[in-house]
């Protein structure tokens, strides 16, 4: 989870937390499941409708293998997910230096090593069988949801919200030297129009609702 999200942030794409057994439709446009090993047939089911009507998955290694009771799912792995990774996976091989598995193509295709990528319904499943670095996963991770690498995410942090009437932009500087950041919009710490740019020094933040 950690990883995952580390991951996320570090290419500048925000993250939620869901639960599948309570989800509803799910308005993302990317879900991840890092090894998530413990999976109801009510969650399963939640990700087979995501994708299947046009979502994209990316799921790690030990997802899907027992149900919510830690009962290991029989027919091999990964368990409740194989239909929709379009793989299976016979055997686990923890490694000094992390996990590797057997995996057989089940209508996946291999696109680098260690990661799969299959078409079900109007949606697209990847399987990462092995840990990957920080700026792999990441590169995956946006591929997956369809969003620029943004450089420099990791020190320039910006997150937008949106209502039905206004959006606001935060950007928070991690870094040791000040940024700016381009927007329009009123800066809410000082009151003051910003038109253009604002400067984000070291360590600082803003806060601006756009126009």
């Amino acid at each position: 989870m950690r990883a995952a999200h580390r991951a996320l942030w570090r290419v500048g794409i925000t993250a939620d937390f869901v639960s599948l057994d309570r989800a509803g439709p799910l308005p993302y446009q990317l879900l991840v499941l890092p090894a998530h090993y413990l999976m109801s047939d009510a969650a399963a089911a939640a990700v087979r409708t995501y994708v299947d009507g046009g979502g994209r998955l990316v799921a790690t290694y030990l997802s899907g293998v027992a149900d919510e009771y830690g009962r290991v799912r029989l027919g091999g792995y990964p368990g409740a997910l194989r239909e929709v990774l379009g793989v299976r996976v016979e055997e686990f091989r923890p490694t000094p230096d992390g996990w590797a598995e057997d995996v057989h193509l089940a209508g996946a295709v291999e696109v680098r090593p260690g990661v799969t990528r299959h078409r079900f319904g109007a949606g697209t499943a990847w399987y990462v069988s092995s840990p990957l670095g920080d700026g792999v996963y990441g590169k995956l991770l946006a591929e997956a949801a369809g969003i620029p690498v943004r450089e420099g995410a990791a020190e320039l942090e910006l997150v937008r919200r949106r209502d039905r009437h206004a959006s606001w932009l935060f950007a928070f500087n991690h870094g040791t030297s000040a940024r700016e950041v381009e927007v329009a919009g009123t800066d809410l710490m000082t009151g003051t129009p910003v038109e253009g740019t604002v400067e984000v020094s070291a360590g600082g933040w803003a806060v601006i609702r756009e126009t």
